[in-house]
């Protein structure tokens, strides 16, 4: 039986790369998935948005879709500090990195993750996420969906 759900998804893009975020906006865009994009350029910001010290802000359900590789505090950095906020903690995150390393991978799900994609230069990559996203927000409960 497929819940409904009290609001819009919420998906908080974290991503430095404005041509990687433009490309995932456009696969939503294609897989008409309609949900509340938020973009942040960092993981600091993004950090200040969860934590409502900057704008947007952000009612739950949302997940989290996270890049590893970037300026200033990393995705690894970003995991750490989400998961030692006590109302972070139940975050729902994805990784979308360019790195398929295996400690990358294994360093992420320590912290939880719900899923690790790797970048790839094949446009239809963003589509399998895109699609990922839609079938798991379909079918799992996130926090704030009751």
């Amino acid at each position: 039986m497929r819940h409904e759900r009290t609001g819009k998804l919420q998906v908080l893009l974290v991503e430095d790369d404005d041509i990687d975020a433009t490309a995932f906006e456009r696969a939503l865009q294609r897989a008409q998935f309609d949900v509340d994009l938020v973009w942040c350029s960092s993981a600091e910001q993004a950090l200040r948005v969860l934590t409502g010290k900057e704008e947007p802000t952000l009612a739950k359900p949302f997940l989290v879709l996270l890049d590893l590789n970037m300026p200033g505090m990393g995705g690894h950095g970003f995991l750490e500090a989400l998961r030692a906020e006590e109302e972070l903690r139940s975050t729902v995150v994805f990784v979308l990195s360019t790195s398929s390393a295996e400690r990358d991978i294994e360093a992420a799900y320590r912290y939880q993750v719900a899923g690790y994609f790797v970048k790839d230069i094949d446009s239809g990559r963003n589509r399998q996420v895109v699609e990922a996203l839609r079938a798991y927000s379909e079918a799992c409960w996130l926090p704030g969906d009751g």
